[in-house]
């Protein structure tokens, strides 16, 4: 097995490209390597460079929130947030009593399968009567 040198040059430019975002796949194509050699070669600066941007976007959005700042800072470090970080807004709600839930979707079901076995009954009912090959329908 071939193994690669590790260059330091290098190093610094893919810790730099993690750090301001360029996908791996680009900083792969960027630097002249296979992706999954340079994972396991600059595994390291990979990290290091998203983390600390994180760190840094996680630090300003703070002092956004705690010391009050400009309005595109703000939207900057929650657009960071939300495609760099997996960071996202969402409405959880609590069911509270579970017993009425329960009692709620076991009446929804029933009315369901009411509806559908009302629905089969009257489709066996209001089958129209087949005319065979040959036979005619009785005409008014």
């Amino acid at each position: 097995m071939k193994k690669i040198l590790r260059d330091q040059e290098l190093a610094k430019e893919v810790h730099r490209m993690s750090a301001i975002g360029v996908p791996q796949d680009q900083i792969a194509i960027k630097i002249g390597m296979c992706k999954k050699t340079m994972l396991k070669v600059y595994r390291d600066e990979l990290d290091l460079g998203m983390a600390e941007a994180n760190e840094m976007i996680c630090e300003r959005l703070f002092k956004i929130a705690t010391q009050g700042d400009d309005k595109v800072s703000l939207t900057a470090c929650i657009f960071w947030v939300k495609s760099r970080m997996g960071w996202k807004e969402t409405n959880i709600e609590e069911v509270r009593d579970f017993a009425k839930e329960d009692e709620s979707v076991r009446r929804l079901l029933a009315r369901i399968r009411e509806t559908e076995f009302t629905s089969e009954q009257d489709n066996i009912s209001n089958t129209s009567s087949v005319v065979l090959e040959g036979e005619s329908k009785a005409e008014d």
